[in-house]
């Protein structure tokens, strides 16, 4: 069974809404522009959800897109290069003394790609390889401080993010549409492109 597999089975969209995956192009130029390989579960999600709004907490994960017509990053990398100018400047100030060093140093250096319901951050942590063969790295939240969450995308994604939408899935039966009970609620993960 592949990694996204029960995530395709469980999901829908909103009538009219339709799914923006990622090519091989544009994960490659990411990879260039940043300097890290993108892990390798990541890209077969950007490649069959692209960007998305994801679960009931409204995570957000972001592909890959090419620039804007100015020439500017557009989707992963202008929130990765605005997030990592804020996270440097954070780890100056910190070195300056003008508050505590915390985790500082991992904040300038993690590569963005998402953020939970409550608008902090999450990224992948190039200097701590998690699976080399995968190309996982660890992945760190930066909220008031930064802490590592999960050793892959994958667990983030299942264990973290989607794992209360999963098993409210798997509980009532694995449906493929709303409840037949009348009720109306569907218990499948909801996806809204970006």
């Amino acid at each position: 069974m592949g990694t996204w597999d029960e995530l395709r089975a469980s999901y829908y969209t909103h009538p009219g809404d339709a799914l923006k995956p990622v090519g091989e192009t544009d994960l490659d130029d990411f990879e260039a522009r940043v300097g890290i390989e993108l892990p390798l579960p990541f890209r077969e999600f950007a490649k069959t959800f692209g960007s998305c709004e994801i679960g009931r907490d409204s995570c957000k994960i972001l592909a890959p897109a090419p620039d804007d017509p100015d020439g500017e990053p557009d989707g992963l990398a202008r929130i990765h290069q605005d997030w990592h100018e804020m996270a440097a400047d954070s780890a100056e100030g910190a070195r300056r003394g003008h508050y505590p060093m915390g985790n500082h140093e991992v904040g300038a250096r993690l590569v963005f790609f998402g953020f939970d319901g409550g608008g902090d951050a999450y990224g992948w942590d190039p200097d701590e390889v998690t699976d080399a063969a995968a190309r996982e790295y660890a992945i760190w939240v930066r909220a008031a401080d930064c802490e590592r969450v999960a050793s892959s995308f994958a667990e983030l994604m299942m264990d973290i993010f989607l794992k209360d939408d999963l098993e409210r899935w798997r509980e009532a039966g694995r449906p493929r549409g709303p409840q037949a009970d009348g009720s109306g609620e569907d218990l499948r993960i909801l996806i809204t492109p970006l």
